[in-house]
């Protein structure tokens, strides 16, 4: 069984690693920008009000898994935010896969269901799969009642939509966000 990311390893991330990390790659892009295909691994549907968490989950994947991942408002913070569901739409387009960051606030969101709606939708099209390329993020969390021991029975109360996707822990994501994906490795569903 895969193992989950506790709240606490986000926290040992600073604003410093964030920065550093995103001036290299801004560098890398700016060589890399002839080859580039325009294809995202990953992209992250979360609540903005979570955005601390997100940088920092955005700044794991992408260090640690070397994947190209999409958070709407950190790769184009100055665009008019009457264009975000444009913006948006052409992010799921060209993504691989939607990871939805599971919190209270993305609970709360009207966002993400939108996302996933559309990625689905899109997807279904043309790959019977699709479920397959939707995954949910679970962060232990004991402040807010979960843990791998005890995951709420109410976990996606409103939203049982969610259970239909594959629920991933730290050891799926590079796989789950590439190509490569091979679902029968995947922890078991709730």
């Amino acid at each position: 069984m895969s193992k989950y990311f506790d709240i606490k390893d986000f926290s040992k991330i600073t604003e410093s690693d964030i920065s550093e990390h995103n001036k290299l790659l801004e560098n890398v892009s700016k060589f890399t920008a002839q080859f580039d295909d325009g294809k995202i691994n990953c992209f992250l549907s979360h609540s903005y009000e979570d955005r601390n968490l997100i940088e920092r989950i955005k700044y794991t994947l992408e260090k640690d898994s070397e994947l190209q991942v999409f958070v709407d408002w950190m790769e184009e913070p100055q665009r008019n935010p009457n264009e975000a569901a444009n913006r948006i739409k052409d992010a799921l387009n060209r993504s691989h896969s939607v990871l939805i960051i599971k919190t209270e606030n993305s609970m709360q969101s009207t966002w993400v269901p939108w996302e996933v709606g559309y990625f689905e939708a899109l997807n279904s099209q043309n790959d019977n799969d699709v479920l397959n390329k939707i995954g949910v993020l679970l962060i232990e969390d004991e402040a807010n009642g979960f843990t791998k021991e005890s995951l709420p029975e109410n976990c996606f109360e409103h939203h049982e939509y969610m259970k239909r996707y594959k629920m991933l822990g730290k050891d799926d994501l590079k796989e789950f966000c590439t190509e490569t994906y091979d679902a029968s490795n995947m922890i078991e569903d709730i």
